[in-house]
């Protein structure tokens, strides 16, 4: 909710995409990820790092003031840091893997959302 990301235009091409980019990453890391737990524990360090640099990417739909952006990246990054908390204390008290590296995988996917819209310049400049 308060991140943004990339924004399709339409509910269809955002959940596709959503789909797409979730299956592959599955796909090819849940082998490695599965019996990896550093490799785990990597990417979603990484993703943390993502979201907690870009916070919220503003996008032309939503037309968030400098105020509104600002409260956006503060909340993005407050449950940037619940969410992985929420991971590592599951890791603790023994929470299946699989389970874990699909909370994994969610986490992972807001990152890679917000990287997507970075990178094909999707935002309000202010």
């Amino acid at each position: 909710k308060y991140t943004g990301g990339y924004h399709a235009g339409s509910f269809f091409e955002c959940m596709g995409l959503s789909v797409i980019v979730y299956e592959t990453y599955v796909i090819f890391f849940y082998p490695l990820i599965i019996n990896l737990n550093y490799l785990k524990h990597f990417l979603l360090g990484v993703s943390l790092v993502v979201v907690l640099i870009l916070g919220t990417v503003n996008h032309p739909n939503m037309q968030l003031d400098e105020i509104e952006l600002s409260l956006c990246k503060k909340a993005a990054r407050k449950m940037a840091v619940v969410e992985v908390i929420v991971i590592i204390i599951s890791c603790f008290l023994g929470v299946d893997s699989s389970c874990i590296s699909f909370m994994n995988f969610g986490f992972c996917l807001c990152a890679i959302m917000l990287l997507i819209a970075k990178i094909i310049r999707q935002e309000v400049i202010m």
